[in-house]
């Protein structure tokens, strides 16, 4: 959304550290989903979870910065 001058005009800046933990969510994302194939549901469910909690945090809400830096590492240890 970031990058989406066309569709989306951002009020409000987001913080660098919110800025980086979107950027490795994203990373996480391409990641994951090269694991598709052989992870399945597992893998789409990650995809999802991450897509949602990225979201998330342009409501500037912190719980959902929290969740997703959370969810980040507990899939740093791999899916299944």
């Amino acid at each position: 959304m970031e990058k989406d001058a066309k569709h989306v005009e951002a009020i409000l800046d987001a913080d660098d550290e919110i800025r980086r933990i979107r950027q490795s969510a994203q990373k996480t994302i391409g990641e994951i989903t090269k694991l598709k194939t052989e992870k399945g549901d597992m893998a789409t469910g990650a995809e999802i979870l991450l897509a949602f909690l990225i979201l998330q945090t342009h409501d500037e809400s912190d719980d959902a910065l929290d969740l997703l830096e959370v969810c980040l590492l507990r899939l740093s240890g791999g899916i299944g």
